[in-house]
């Protein structure tokens, strides 16, 4: 992601990004849909069992610090995988609108009608 890029976003995702946690858009969309599909239910699933072990086996002050500090690193693993999977979408939508005008884009369009209508009268 380029400077501008990074001026353009809100403080908080600007922070969030700026964690070094697992980055998904460097492997496969086999791998991302593996993560979404398995990694993230195991990892709630130890997520909760460990905090039940934590409040088991810790101390009142200590479990409750324990189980808050994971649930805070849980969530900011996920909110960090969900920003860098909207960033893309956010960045094409709205650069693409910026560049081109509406009536370039109206002439593209009217270009595409005719061709639909002259590609229509030819296989009358």
């Amino acid at each position: 992601m380029s400077d501008e890029d990074s001026v353009s976003l809100p403080l908080v995702h600007r922070i969030l990004l700026k964690f070094p946690l697992l980055s998904l858009e460097g492997f496969s969309d086999r791998f991302q849909g593996l993560f979404w599909a398995v990694g993230v239910p195991a990892l709630l699933t130890v997520y909760f069992f460990g905090n039940m072990l934590f409040f088991a086996c810790l101390r009142f002050p200590l479990n409750c610090l324990a189980v808050f500090g994971v649930t805070v690193l849980v969530c900011l693993f996920i909110i960090r995988i969900y920003l860098e999977r909207m960033l893309p979408t956010r960045k094409a939508f709205f650069e693409g609108y910026e560049q081109r005008h509406i009536q370039e884009v109206l002439a593209d369009y009217m270009d595409l009608c005719e061709k639909q209508k002259k590609t229509a009268e030819r296989s009358d």
